[in-house]
């Protein structure tokens, strides 16, 4: 993830959605929920407890409007927030949207196989889904 973001910050990576006060959102490479996005702290942090507190804040709040776009932009019915720390060692969150059409919409992500986590889509469907989510994260 550090290594992403100078590529981020000079808004060549091509699964950027948004630059935030606190954060990057950028699409996760998993096209099997459309939209999964991964909202990354812009500086290297290990722990959420290392923040100060209105920089905590900030970036849930940044999390909170990345889900409200994945609802208006129609690509979830439900959204899951997932701040993981045990694979990648810098704050990020995972905002995962959710349909109720899904296999198994009440389990998480992580229990359905791994071959269905990383389907990546092409090209074309990487960039609408950018589209769509920036527009709505845009919109007042």
């Amino acid at each position: 993830m550090c290594a992403r973001l100078p590529g981020l910050a000079a808004a060549t990576d091509p699964d950027l959605i948004a630059d935030l006060e606190h954060s990057y959102v950028i699409l996760a490479d998993s096209m099997t929920w459309p939209g999964w996005c991964v909202l990354l702290l812009k500086d290297h942090a290990e722990h959420l407890d290392m923040l100060d507190h209105a920089r905590r804040a900030g970036v849930a709040d940044e999390a909170a409007r990345v889900g409200a776009a994945l609802r208006a932009a129609g690509l979830a019915s439900r959204v899951n927030y997932e701040c993981l720390g045990n694979v990648v060692n810098h704050i990020h969150w995972h905002i995962i949207p959710r349909r109720t059409d899904e296999p198994e919409p009440g389990a998480t992500v992580w229990t359905r196989p791994a071959q269905e986590r990383e389907r990546s889509g092409t090209a074309a469907q990487r960039a609408d889904v950018v589209r769509r989510v920036r527009a709505a994260l845009q919109a007042p």
